[in-house]
């Protein structure tokens, strides 16, 4: 579970959304804009910045769920290209 990418990837992308939602980000200064949260979306980056904040909770499990679906990717084309070398 742990040497998977579906579970860094969704984790890593859970760490930017908790940043952004303590409001850590702008008290340190960091990203007061919320950029980070914005950029690492990309169902932020497919619709108008005002709407995706408004409707955030919605667009943070679609975060979660796209980057999942990506680390879930990147697993399978590893155990194939494993599965091609140990035939």
């Amino acid at each position: 579970m742990f040497r998977k990418f579906s579970f860094w990837i969704p984790l890593v992308s859970l760490l930017i959304i908790v940043f952004h939602l303590t409001g850590l980000d702008a008290k340190t200064g960091f990203d007061d804009k919320g950029l980070l949260a914005y950029y690492t979306s990309p169902p932020f980056l497919l619709v108008d910045q005002h709407f995706a904040f408004k409707h955030a909770p919605l667009f943070y499990i679609l975060t979660l769920f796209f980057w999942f679906l990506i680390g879930w990717i990147i697993d399978r084309l590893i155990k194939s290209v494993k599965s091609l070398f140990n035939k």
